[in-house]
Order: C-alpha cells, then sequence, then structure tokens
C-alpha cells in the first residue's frame, strides 16, 4: 500500500493519519484471523482455504479498486487481510501435507522469504500502472491476479499426495477427540481417585468431575499441539 500512498491521499481527500488506517486495518484482521484459520484448515484442508483465501483477496481489492469513498476502501483492505490470513498457513499446511520434515522445513522458509520478495518486486510495476492507469486499473489487476490464483489453486492443488484408504490415518475433529478422551478407562480411573482421595478428605463428590474435565482439556490441548502445522513442520 505504500506505493498507492499518494494516489489515496489525492483520491479520498486525506491525511497521512487517516491514511495509515488502510495499512493497520488489513493488518489488524489478518491477526485476528490466526486462530480460527487454524481451526478452519483441519476441517475444510489446505486447498479449499488457499482458493477460499485468494477469492476474498481479490474481492478485498476489487472493493478497493472501485471504492469512491474512503470508509469503503478500508473495508477493502480488512477484506484483503482477511483472505491473506487463510493462505499463508494453508500453505505451511499444504507443504507439510506434501514434504517430509527436514524439507518442510526448508521450503515454507523459502516460501516465506518468495513472498517477501514478491511483495518488494511487484511495486514497482504497481507503481507504473497506478502512475498511467489509475487507482481502479492498478487494483483491478491486482484483484484478477489473485482470481487467477484461486483458479490455479482449484486446478492444481491438492491437499496430500494420494495414498490407500488403508494406510492413511484417520484424521479426528475436536468433538470427536473429547469423545474419545472422557470415555478413555485412564480418564475415569484418575477421576475417580482423585473423588475418592477428596472424600476421605472432606470435600464434595462433584470433585471427579471436575477432574475429568480438567484431564480432558489437557489431552484435548496437547492433541491441538500436535494437530498444528508448526508442530508438524517441527516434527521429522
Amino acid at each position: 500500500m505504500g506505493v498507492a500512498s499518494l494516489s489515496a491521499i489525492s483520491r479520498f481527500q486525506v491525511g497521512a493519519a487517516a491514511l495509515s488506517t488502510l495499512a493497520v486495518a488489513q493488518l489488524a484482521v489478518y491477526a485476528a484471523m490466526q486462530i480460527p484459520t487454524g481451526m478452519l484448515l483441519d476441517r475444510f484442508g489446505a486447498r479449499r482455504l488457499i482458493i477460499f483465501g485468494s477469492l476474498m483477496t481479490g474481492l478485498g481489492n476489487l472493493i478497493v479498486a472501485v471504492s469512491p469513498i474512503f470508509a469503503l476502501a478500508i473495508a477493502g483492505r480488512m477484506v484483503v487481510g482477511f483472505g491473506d490470513a487463510f493462505v499463508f498457513v494453508s500453505m505451511i499446511r499444504l507443504i507439510n501435507g506434501w514434504l517430509p520434515g527436514p524439507r518442510a522445513t526448508k521450503f515454507t522458509q523459502l516460501f516465506a522469504n518468495l513472498g517477501q520478495l514478491g511483495q518488494i518486486a511487484s511495486a514497482v510495476p504497481f507503481a507504473y500502472i497506478l502512475g498511467v492507469s489509475g487507482w481502479t486499473a492498478a487494483f483491478s489487476i491486482a484483484s484478477s491476479f489473485a482470481f487467477l490464483a484461486a483458479c490455479l489453486g482449484f486446478l492444481f492443488l491438492r491437499d496430500e499426495p494420494e495414498t490407500n484408504e488403508g494406510d492413511k490415518p484417520e484424521q479426528l475433529g475436536v468433538w470427536q477427540q473429547f469423545k474419545v478422551n472422557i470415555t478413555d478407562p485412564m480418564t475415569r480411573k484418575a477421576a475417580l481417585g482423585l473423588s475418592v482421595h477428596d472424600s476421605r478428605r472432606g470435600l464434595t463428590s462433584p470433585s471427579r468431575f471436575v477432574a475429568a474435565g480438567l484431564l480432558c482439556l489437557y489431552r484435548l490441548l496437547r492433541w491441538t499441539r500436535v494437530q498444528s502445522p508448526m508442530y508438524q513442520m517441527a516434527t521429522p
């Protein structure tokens, strides 16, 4: 957005302080969506979220391109941040789905570096188009590249290499994992043991439900950590 600052000031008749809201709004939404993105990633897979994120990025840039007022441009940048949040985390999961641990780590770093390099390299042609063709044309072209990325993702991306169903481990969701934990004999024995211990100390019997809940929460958090893309990236 830095190369478009002067054009934005001229288009929306705002000062530098108000203009910074465009960048802050995008980053705020991007940061806020990190945890929801991880949860959706476990449910829908990297391919779908990359396509969805690319479409949202394209839509956000299109809103910025046609926005006649500053408030609508801020909304468009927020949509861009919303889409960006899905793409990066999903790409990490996609890399780890296709490559083993050490190679996945190298390619993840390469992907991050290429993203930064692309942002720098795109500033020159974007500034040129902005100066020659204007605000609407420049952001419309940026939007078209995002839509093109969504189409390419739909045609060529796959979550992981094809394997036989018998070789593929079962993936449990959060609710399924909670039911496994609550019905685990070890969880019941631990809760019962704590309850007996508490009854000898004169405490009430519902403590075993608290114990069971805490044990399930611990095991669920431990499972969530193991399922996260960052943990899988660090584990060979």
